[in-house]
């Protein structure tokens, strides 16, 4: 576990609270809580009241989702489309992920995720990049600038992902999540249920891959797997609730939306299947804007392959996720805001004054984050990227999900040649079965190789 029981608990208040639940009095019992107590202290939370005023109404079955959506079908006839235009977005969408992930990279780390000397962690990815004489943004993190004189640094762990420094993507769980989602979908296809992905996590990542939310699903599971049968249990319905909310309070954060992206490949251009396999994926470890999240970025993904207006991107995933939910609302915000005739700057600045509440890793400031990055980008894929890692937040993930949905819109041969070419085509996976250094090229082929299988056997 990478925190403490106490801090579980801190976040599961805010989560609550988040949730509509009334905390005020579990909130002053937990001040002056002893260690003994903090088993009991949070069971006794799920006894908690909701708001009778609380405004929203967020469903977590897939079904209750769609009830609660208003799905818009995109109309395509995929098996009239050209196989190497197809091919083309799939290299677009893996390469294009691993060049917004390689340019946040370097930015996450405390001085960009938040607030910093008095600043929006906006405005100190700009301090950096101006300090280097590289604003705007056109290429990877300079690894120097004199924001340095101002406290500024970039994450120590990441000088394979600056500039001059790049000779291949590195190791992040946003490229673990995507090759291990390209191997489930591939072996298990429309058979594929959030038990698989217990399944694949605990034969594939070993624990130390993993952080939040991914974690205590992880260690939930492990009390929940016999490990002496794979066969799924009859009442894994039930069992899901337990996995995806037992002393989890990082249910609704991003994790789930790092994950979407090969389900996405794999469905491309059938938004509606693409969004199914997103749920059943992010049900095994998040819940509601948890999972709201990645299905919305499913279907922009999905439907980047065959749409390339952003407004109807963002119209077509909208429709998939429930009209009186916060992420719902978080997307509109957005949109608002991008489409004001103010400066990048400004813009950011008031997306980081909308959403300054959420933890730099929640689900819902980074999709504001992402859908503003689009609709500003009006398709240009490195505009898009330079805004997503701009932001701040979660800089490489809203870096590589910008990156997915625009390298699929405009395809592998409209990428920038002087992102693509640092990487080599490589990759280091951390998944077990991938050890070694990876084609980038191989793995938009597999997944090219599924999105034709899937869509003769269509279900």
């Amino acid at each position: 576990m990478w925190t403490t029981k106490k801090d579980l608990l801190f976040y599961e208040l805010i989560q609550l609270k988040e949730e509509g639940y009334i905390t005020d009095e579990a909130e002053a019992k937990y001040k002056n809580l002893k260690e003994s107590e903090f088993d009991d202290f949070y069971n006794s939370l799920a006894y908690l009241k909701k708001d009778p005023d609380y405004k929203y109404t967020e469903p977590e079955t897939f079904e209750d989702i769609m009830k609660a959506a208003n799905p818009i079908s995109l109309k395509s006839d995929l098996e009239t489309l050209n196989d190497e235009i197809i091919l083309d977005k799939m290299k677009g969408a893996w390469f294009g992920r691993f060049i917004g992930c390689t340019l946040g990279k370097p930015f996450e780390c405390g001085y960009y995720v938040t607030s910093y000397n008095g600043k929006y962690g906006c405005q100190n990815v700009t301090e950096w990049f101006k300090g280097a004489n590289a604003y705007p943004i056109s290429n990877y993190a300079p690894p120097h600038s004199t924001a340095e004189k101002n406290g500024l640094a970039l994450n120590p762990f990441t000088n394979n992902c600056t500039l001059g420094n790049i000779n291949f993507m590195a190791q992040d769980d946003d490229v673990q999540y995507t090759v291990l989602g390209m191997k489930i979908i591939d072996e298990k296809g429309y058979d594929f249920t959030s038990w698989d992905t217990g399944l694949y996590w605990h034969s594939h990542l070993p624990y130390r891959a993993l952080c939040t939310a991914e974690t205590i699903a992880y260690e939930n599971f492990t009390t929940l797997y016999p490990f002496t049968d794979d066969k799924r249990p009859d009442n894994w319905k039930e069992l899901i609730n337990y996995n995806h909310s037992h002393h989890n309070p990082f249910r609704e954060w991003i994790g789930a939306a790092i994950r979407v992206d090969a389900f996405a490949y794999a469905f491309a251009g059938r938004p509606e299947k693409a969004v199914e396999a997103a749920y059943q994926d992010a049900c095994f470890s998040h819940t509601k804007n948890g999972i709201y999240s990645p299905m919305f970025i499913a279907a922009l993904i999905s439907s980047a392959f065959v749409e390339k207006d952003i407004d109807k991107l963002i119209e077509t995933a909208l429709s998939y996720i429930p009209k009186k939910s916060r992420a719902y609302e978080a997307v509109l915000k957005a949109l608002d805001i991008a489409k004001e005739k103010t400066s990048d700057e400004e813009m950011m600045n008031k997306i980081w004054q909308t959403f300054e509440k959420y933890n730099w890793v929640h689900s819902i400031n980074n999709l504001a984050a992402v859908v503003a990055s689009l609709v500003r980008s009006k398709g240009n894929y490195f505009k898009g990227i330079a805004l997503a890692v701009n932001f701040g937040f979660d800089t490489d993930c809203n870096g590589a999900t910008v990156g997915s949905i625009l390298g699929a819109l405009n395809g592998y041969s409209l990428l920038p040649n002087h992102l693509l070419i640092p990487l080599n085509d490589l990759v280091y996976t951390g998944v077990m079965g991938f050890e070694k250094k990876a084609s980038i090229t191989e793995f938009a082929e597999t997944s090219f190789k599924t999105y034709k299988r899937l869509l003769k056997e269509k279900k």
